[in-house]
């Protein structure tokens, strides 16, 4: 089903009107910007569980992206099925701390999702932004400029790690797909969830 289309909203608009409001959840529409993360193997016992560092700042918005506002449901983007399927373990995180690419989705009107391990507690999280047909281009060049390309069959994706975080930012469509984790150290890690996403957004 399409979602309805809404006027283009500014960035620093909607950013203000949240940061007016305050209040977040595992899947809210609300204000944000750019992201980071790098790599981290599975945690041992005695080992500090990696975690995303929330920020308060959201990143800069992309020049020359405008966006269309939506309410897409975290459980529309990964159905519980598809979480199951991906790790039993792995459940809606109950108390998410957003990242600069959730809080730069949220700015763009868009949504940001979270899951947690509930055995190692690693997270990961989708934040999902729609550009209007004027930005992918812009946005390509803009990924492409700061990323090298994540050689994932038939997806346009990016892949970087910035401060211990593992970052796949995706293009589908209309759709501005950011994926991360501490616990993905290479796109190829990103790919079982991006390849469910990117065809639930069909």
């Amino acid at each position: 089903m399409e979602t309805p289309v809404r006027p283009a909203r500014p960035f620093a608009a909607v950013l203000a009107v949240i940061i007016a409001l305050g209040g977040v959840s595992a899947c809210t529409p609300e204000p944000g910007t750019h992201p980071a993360p790098s790599p981290s193997g599975s945690p041992s016992p005695s080992q500090p569980i990696p975690t995303a560092q929330p920020s308060t700042t959201p990143p800069p918005s992309v020049p020359g992206i405008e966006s269309v506002p939506i309410s897409v449901p975290c459980d529309q983007i990964l159905t519980p099925s598809e979480l199951y399927e991906f790790n039993p373990n792995v459940s809606s995180d109950p108390s998410p701390a957003l990242s600069p690419n959730g809080l730069r989705a949220l700015g763009y009107g868009g949504v940001s999702c979270s899951w947690v391990n509930l055995t190692s507690q690693e997270r990961f999280a989708i934040s999902l932004v729609q550009v209007s047909e004027d930005g992918i281009p812009v946005l390509q060049s803009q990924l492409a400029a700061s990323a090298p390309g994540a050689g994932l069959s038939g997806i346009d994706g990016y892949f970087r790690t910035e401060d211990g975080m593992g970052i796949l930012d995706v293009i589908s469509g209309s759709y501005w797909i950011t994926v991360e984790s501490a616990a993905f150290v290479s796109a190829a890690d990103f790919e079982p969830l991006v390849v469910v996403v990117v065809d639930n957004l069909r």
